[in-house]
């Protein structure tokens, strides 16, 4: 388990449609309470020419992956990332991404790499998460 002050994290990525962060509040337990979606509606950012002018970052935060083509996050440039800020303490006991096939779209689409990172202060960032070659269209990290 993580525990951070303003936790926000990277995804460095080809395409990622939604990512979710899934913890509870407060200090660390050994029992964890209901998982509830952290990120939903948080302030979201990122890096890169949008693929559309409807794909901005808070689509990724948005809790919904049915809207198609209009709820996603789509960013062309390289590197991508996407970031969101907590504004709080929490610990996360899990980190949930929905790619592109989660939303409909080809799985060829699925984010391949890319890494989930932490900070506490927006500029030093620890990685938890490292993925390569994955097809998946959810992937969950614990």
């Amino acid at each position: 388990m993580l525990t951070k002050n303003r936790i926000g994290f990277v995804i460095l990525v080809v395409a990622v449609l939604l990512a979710l962060l899934l913890g509870t509040k407060g200090q660390s337990n050994s029992v964890y309470a209901q998982s509830i979606n952290l990120a939903l509606n948080k302030p979201a950012s990122s890096y890169g020419t949008w693929c559309g002018s409807d794909e901005s970052p808070a689509k990724a935060f948005n809790g919904s992956v049915s809207g198609g083509f209009a709820d996603k996050w789509c960013a062309t440039d390289s590197p991508k990332w996407l970031q969101v800020d907590l504004g709080a303490d929490h610990t996360i006991n899990q980190f949930v991404v929905k790619h592109a096939g989660a939303g409909g779209e080809p799985t060829s689409r699925n984010t391949k790499d890319f890494n989930i990172q932490i900070s506490t202060n927006n500029s030093d960032w620890t990685t938890v998460v490292n993925i390569t070659n994955s097809s998946d269209s959810i992937t969950t990290h614990t």
